[in-house]
């Protein structure tokens, strides 16, 4: 289940979030990521995740960015909530704007469409995963880190037509990025779930009630 597990590992020394900071245990069923909230442009939503459950295998999680995945166990989770609240506290939230799809190849003979974010959102989403990962260095990614919204996987010969086709029926969007997540599932087949959400700063003026 845990990836790098010692069972002869003392899990209980793992007291404080300074102590987090040395654990090598991370897991394939948690993850931390931006989720969109299920208010905001509901439509749009509907029909990623529609793409996604064609496209894809074994979907249990809502659309979303990924961060850290695989992630801590969830046994420290909490420490990793403190840990990630004190780290992020003055990061000012953001809006990210999706008008485009692209690929990239996943192996010589597929490709992966996803949705992608403004250029000014995805320096934001560098930005704060650089403070992400400073966190849990031992779940840092093996490849830079690229933003991005896993839509499907496609032939490399159909991509170029499947992507103007998916377009075609996506209206542009813009949303904040206010909170991340931290989601867990309690097996490999199992649905995620959203256990903890930590806030981004928020302008005054986004707390403001709308006329």
């Amino acid at each position: 289940m845990f990836l790098n597990y010692n069972p002869s590992f003392d899990h209980s020394i793992f007291q404080t979030t300074k102590d987090l900071t040395i654990n090598t245990d991370k897991s394939p069923n948690t993850g931390l990521c931006w989720i969109p909230k299920p208010l905001e442009d509901t439509e749009n939503w509907k029909y990623i995740q529609q793409l996604r459950l064609m496209h894809q295998k074994g979907v249990r999680s809502p659309p979303h960015i990924h961060f850290l995945f695989p992630f801590v166990t969830e046994c420290y989770f909490e420490q990793a909530f403190q840990l990630l609240s004190e780290k992020l506290k003055d990061f000012p939230s953001f809006e990210i704007t999706f008008s485009s799809f692209n690929k990239f190849n996943q192996n010589s003979s597929n490709c992966i469409i996803y949705l992608e974010p403004d250029k000014e959102a995805k320096v934001k989403f560098k930005e704060l995963y650089k403070k992400i990962e400073e966190c849990f260095p031992y779940c840092k990614k093996k490849v830079s880190y690229e933003p991005h919204m896993t839509v499907g996987f496609f032939k490399k010969e159909e991509v170029e037509l499947k992507k103007k086709q998916i377009l075609e029926k996506w209206k542009p969007i813009t949303v904040k990025i206010e909170e991340i997540s931290m989601i867990y599932r309690p097996l490999d087949n199992a649905p995620f779930s959203i256990v903890y959400k930590i806030p981004l700063l928020v302008a005054k003026e986004s707390l403001l009630p709308k006329q």
